[in-house]
């Protein structure tokens, strides 16, 4: 997953191993990354996976956990 954009709004704000994902930019860029490495894969069903994943892990959450919750429910690989 590449977090460059996301990096560049939180520079020195926080950990950049972690995403807080409450920000609608945030949710907005993920679903995009998604949809470009996944086109197969429903926008509706990207939305519900990372609302899911916001929802089962506490804040702030890891980049790395965040991503394999969201790819488990979408049953891809690691980007």
């Amino acid at each position: 997953m590449c977090w460059e954009k996301i990096d560049e709004q939180y520079k020195e704000r926080f950990n950049t191993n972690f995403i807080i994902c409450e920000e609608l930019f945030e949710i907005s860029f993920i679903i995009q990354i998604v949809e470009k490495h996944y086109p197969e894969i429903p926008k509706d069903r990207i939305t519900s996976a990372v609302y899911k994943a916001k929802k089962e892990l506490p804040q702030p959450r890891l980049r790395q956990k965040f991503w394999e919750t969201v790819s488990g429910k979408l049953g891809v690989s690691n980007m």
